[in-house]
């Protein structure tokens, strides 16, 4: 009863934070009016109508997309666990366990140390899978699906604004799995929280966000007699749930967080535009800052010699990666010369083990420390339905 009373306290404070919308004057639900008041965009205060169009998702690489409410199949490929089109993945026998790559992602190109168990990556967001928004009013995302034997997948995020410069999000994507096999359930949690902010002479802007995510699940390590079992037409067999499998008390994780800021101030600023509305000139400096801590962790309580006598005792592996990155930058954008940057960057990790490696050669460290200090420069330029872009940096 607790729980269902602060419900409703929670969804009547709402309406403190953001903006009043009246009533709609018409019967059509789509469009509304917004109230006669001063803002930033309408100064004189005149009405206008609010359409699906005012509800923007905007990238990480600023890219800028309305809300689409449309059914259609591009909808019905993302209705699974990543929330996106996974025509290059295999998945596994369950929800949220990795997937076999059948493609290769060329876009995002790795400078600097990263964690090097990557399978529960998947539903990992990186600062690269982060979407903020600029709503008119405060608008609400649900997503619900049902999983394999005694589970649900439930992805919520509710968007609000205290005005139409500041906007901020909460989200939460849960889900729990069973599993058609032994020991092979499943389960996760993804918070993030963003937040954007334009300030009114639309020189200084903002966004930030902070991710708390987690991905654990049991390791069965496959069927322990799969032509007896799987592939052959033995009755017996049928029901998954009674099929051996090679390990019954291993299971590993991963476990993250990460705080991002990311500001720039325009210092030159022309009031001229061109045909598609941006500014012919101008001249921004900005900062990024983001620093993160994760570590992935393999447990099993009992050895075993099916990977050799390498496994005979208790396992517990686990490694720890924790980054600071910095970054200071300059764009400068001109209508007949393109946009060209200037950055230099400063990231700082600390990559460690919670034990040595001892072989007949020597020790292997448990420890990487160090820093990275790189200078780069950017450029964008459209010549007509052609596009150059390129990045190069040196550390």
């Amino acid at each position: 009863m607790r729980n269902l009373l602060l419900f409703f306290l929670v969804l009547s404070g709402t309406g403190l934070f953001a903006q009043d919308v009246p009533p709609p004057k018409q019967k059509d639900s789509t469009k509304y009016r917004k109230p006669k008041a001063k803002s930033a965009t309408d100064p004189k205060g005149k009405p206008y109508e609010i359409t699906i169009k005012d509800y923007k998702i905007i990238s990480h690489e600023r890219d800028t997309t309305h809300l689409d409410t449309t059914l259609t199949i591009q909808k019905e490929y993302q209705y699974n666990y990543l929330r996106k089109d996974n025509f290059e993945l295999m998945p596994f026998a369950n929800v949220g366990q990795p997937y076999n790559r059948l493609g290769a992602d060329l876009d995002r190109i790795q400078l600097y140390p990263r964690l090097g168990a990557r399978a529960r990556h998947f539903n990992y967001l990186e600062v690269e899978d982060m979407n903020y928004f600029n709503v008119a009013t405060p608008m609400t995302d649900l997503m619900f699906k049902t999983t394999f034997e005694q589970g649900q997948l439930l992805d919520a995020n509710l968007t609000f604004n205290t005005s139409e410069r500041f906007n901020f999000s909460i989200a939460f994507k849960g889900f729990r799995s069973l599993g058609k096999y032994q020991f092979n359930q499943a389960q996760s949690g993804n918070f993030r929280t963003t937040a954007n902010y334009l300030s009114r002479n639309e020189k200084y802007s903002m966004r930030a966000h902070i991710t708390a995510q987690d991905n654990e699940g049991e390791e069965n390590g496959g069927l322990l007699d799969k032509e007896l079992q799987f592939e052959s037409d033995d009755e017996d067999f049928s029901d998954r749930r009674r099929l051996d499998v090679i390990f019954t008390d291993a299971e590993n994780k991963i476990l993250g967080k990460r705080y991002f800021l990311d500001q720039q101030y325009q210092l030159l600023k022309k009031k001229k535009r061109d045909t598609l509305g941006n500014r012919a000139t101008s001249l921004t400096l900005g900062h990024v800052f983001a620093y993160e801590t994760k570590y992935y962790q393999f447990k099993q309580d009992t050895g075993n010699d099916f990977f050799g006598d390498t496994f005979l005792a208790e396992v517990d592996d686990k490694a720890t990666l924790k980054t600071t990155f910095n970054q200071l930058h300059a764009t400068f954008s001109n209508k007949l010369l393109g946009t060209l940057g200037g950055f230099v960057n400063w990231y700082n990790y600390d990559y460690f083990f919670n034990s040595l490696l001892i072989t007949d050669s020597g020790q292997v460290t448990n420890q990487l420390r160090g820093e990275e200090i790189s200078v780069g420069a950017v450029y964008d330029k459209g010549i007509g339905p052609f596009r150059l872009k390129g990045k190069a940096a040196y550390t």
